[in-house]
């Protein structure tokens, strides 16, 4: 089942803004979330848990498959149909079974199921620009919202200055070597900048 905070940022994010299709993860593959996508006509693709009845549709279906009106059901006894996708990966020299559920229009991916995946990997950057900018989160202590605010939005800011100097970079080029700027050489420029600052600028501020 899908947790509170979860669907609630769900909900937020489709209240801001209409998506064409939300890429979500397995802590998404619930009932609520299935239904709450269907009320607001919003696609979606969330990959598939490899529960019991999972591995009985992979005994009777021909690999990849397409299995239409895919119950899934809740402790509630409540229900969703949606298309269930199953596919495998020959990228390893062990096969991996996966599949995905979506209610995509059958037209998008019924030629190359593998598309799907292609699609999916969008998310990809969604996690790794988390990561990423986490590198730049400020560490305090301090119980204030309004101050953790602020130091979430310095971070932000410091995030994508470093995004948009990378990408002035690759359009400079060099010789066809890609330049980059690292989180870390970022940091210690900007530590750099301020340190100098501090003994060319006066310290008090008349207010």
């Amino acid at each position: 089942m899908c947790s509170s905070s979860h669907f609630t940022s769900l909900s937020y994010a489709t209240q801001q803004i209409k998506p064409e299709l939300c890429l979500m993860d397995r802590e998404f593959y619930a009932v609520d979330v299935l239904a709450f996508c269907r009320e607001k006509k919003c696609h979606y693709l969330i990959p598939a848990k490899h529960d019991s009845k999972f591995e009985r549709y992979l005994k009777n279906e021909k690999l990849p498959a397409i299995v239409r009106d895919y119950e899934i059901t809740n402790t509630r006894h409540e229900s969703e149909w949606t298309n269930l996708v199953v596919m495998e990966s020959e990228d390893m020299e062990k096969k991996q079974i996966f599949g995905f559920i979506t209610n995509l229009h059958e037209n998008v991916y019924k030629e190359d199921v593998y598309l799907l995946v292609d699609i999916y990997k969008k998310r990809w950057r969604i996690e790794t620009a988390h990561r990423v900018h986490d590198n730049f989160r400020i560490k305090t202590c301090c119980k204030e919202g309004i101050v953790r605010y602020f130091f979430f939005v310095i971070a932000m800011l410091l995030y994508n200055f470093w995004i948009y100097i990378n990408l002035m970079l690759n359009d400079c080029g060099c010789g066809g070597y890609r330049i980059r700027i690292t989180v870390f050489m970022m940091k210690r420029i900007i530590w750099d900048f301020f340190r100098e600052s501090k003994y060319k600028f006066p310290v008090g501020v008349a207010i």
